[in-house]
């Protein structure tokens, strides 16, 4: 599904960057180009005109901010989201911890085991990778 999402992102940014480009070379070409058909055209056009121009510029903005901001962080080779809790890096679903009795947490969706290491290498106890969050 994110991955959906982000192609129809890329496909806005696209199509919107584009828009501005012609919005722009638009008005360049009834400026420039075509000075008399610019003196024919009402007010309004221009006004309309620019009005499309901010508002495409602040559609791409959002988009842009939408696109760059990332819902979960890696670490401790985990994704976290903003709330500490723990997602499977393969599955991107919530994990628990291995009731086993190690320190490992557990994915019910692929079955795989995950051993919480800092960047040194060391392992770590869920309650230190918590705190240092």
């Amino acid at each position: 599904m994110k991955h959906i999402l982000i192609k129809i992102r890329k496909f806005l940014l696209t199509k919107a960057a584009i828009w501005i480009a012609l919005s722009i070379g638009l008005a360049l070409f009834s400026k420039f180009i075509v000075p008399n058909i610019l003196a024919t055209l009402e007010d309004h056009f221009l006004t309309l005109l620019a009005t499309s121009l901010v508002l495409n510029i602040v559609l791409i903005a959002l988009l842009w901010f939408i696109y760059k901001r990332s819902q979960f962080k890696l670490k401790y080779g985990l994704y976290w989201n903003k709330k500490k809790k723990p997602y499977c890096p393969n599955c991107k679903i919530p994990i628990t911890v291995d009731k086993s009795g190690a320190q490992d947490y557990h994915c019910k969706k692929c079955q795989n085991s995950y051993t919480l290491k800092n960047k040194a290498g060391s392992i770590i106890t869920p309650e230190q990778a918590l705190a240092e969050l």
